[in-house]
């Protein structure tokens, strides 16, 4: 029982039934969910993984570093794969998906 969108973002989001209640999802074209840049330009860091592929973003003052590493273990029991620093903008967060992306695609699980 989809529907258009939801308002908030029209072109991002659908409406989905669960149950007896409607959910709100955003969609996005990435396929990892970063938070937005105000959550970065506040100084939080952030972290993730997917399928034995994870990374972290934080905040260095003058730019956003991602780091990128292979396996179970976090990121100080592990080798750091790549790294790379990027712009604290809109712009960089964006080069920041893309570059996730690539790294995740070119991995070595």
């Amino acid at each position: 029982m989809g529907g258009g969108g939801c308002g908030l973002f029209p072109p991002l989001c659908i409406e989905q039934y669960c149950g007896e209640r409607m959910l709100e999802v955003e969609l996005t074209e990435h396929l990892f969910d970063l938070p937005r840049l105000d959550y970065f330009e506040a100084g939080n860091g952030y972290s993730g993984s997917w399928e034995g592929f994870n990374y972290r973003i934080f905040n260095e003052k003058e730019n956003l570093r991602a780091i990128v590493w292979y396996g179970p273990n976090c990121s100080d029991k592990s080798e750091v794969a790549a790294e790379q620093s990027f712009s604290i903008d809109q712009e960089g967060l964006e080069r920041i998906h893309q570059w996730l992306e690539e790294q995740q695609k070119s991995g070595r699980l």
